[in-house]
């Protein structure tokens, strides 16, 4: 038979290909067509011819969709995370210059001394009027101190809250500064943002 003396031929190194006659077209008898592949017949695909994998695909669509909605929580959650950090930064970098801005510089303000009206009396027992202005203590309110910690408030003080005072260790109070006297230290440790100077 042809094919049997072809396997003979090329196993003995006696067959020589030339060109587009190799063995397989030797065999079938006719040669092979350029950029064509012949097999068993029209119409029939690989897995027609192979059969199907038995191998299953690696992911299902629905794993799939569950790690793409993993992934996009994480990436989501990490994000928000970076977002709060710069924004608190901001935040603090901006409350302090604001609150550098509108702190004047600080002098002693010059104490205008009233002096008591005359009663006759010599000013000199012990019941005489003070000549030093006192800081209005008497209308005081309880109050709390937090701090911005991360991205939540903390407690770190209560204490006493004196709004009508307008003096505080002999410097003038801004309108939006009030006099706060601390009565229990919670987190003594804690940093205050802002100068107390």
């Amino acid at each position: 038979m042809l094919q049997d003396a072809l396997v003979e031929q090329s196993s003995q190194g006696q067959f020589t290909p030339e060109g587009r006659q190799d063995i397989l077209a030797a065999a079938i008898g006719r040669p092979e067509h350029p950029g064509r592949v012949r097999a068993a017949g029209p119409g029939v695909g690989i897995t027609d011819y192979f059969g199907s994998s038995s191998r299953q695909p690696s992911y299902s669509y629905s794993d799939t969709q569950r790690m793409t909605e993993e992934i996009t929580k994480k990436v989501r959650q990490d994000l928000m995370q970076e977002i709060r950090a710069e924004v608190r930064a901001e935040f603090q970098m901006l409350y302090q210059e604001q609150f550098q801005s509108m702190r004047p510089m600080q002098s002693p303000i010059e104490e205008h001394v009233v002096p008591p009206p005359p009663t006759g009396r010599s000013g000199k027992g012990s019941c005489s009027a003070s000549a030093i202005p006192e800081d209005d203590m008497d209308d005081g309110s309880p109050c709390l101190l937090y701090i911005l910690e991360e991205d939540e408030m903390v407690l770190v003080a209560r204490g006493t809250e004196f709004r009508s005072a307008t003096v505080c260790h002999g410097m003038q109070l801004l309108e939006d500064e009030v006099k706060v006297s601390v009565d229990e230290m919670i987190m003594p440790d804690a940093s205050v943002p802002l100068s107390t100077e």
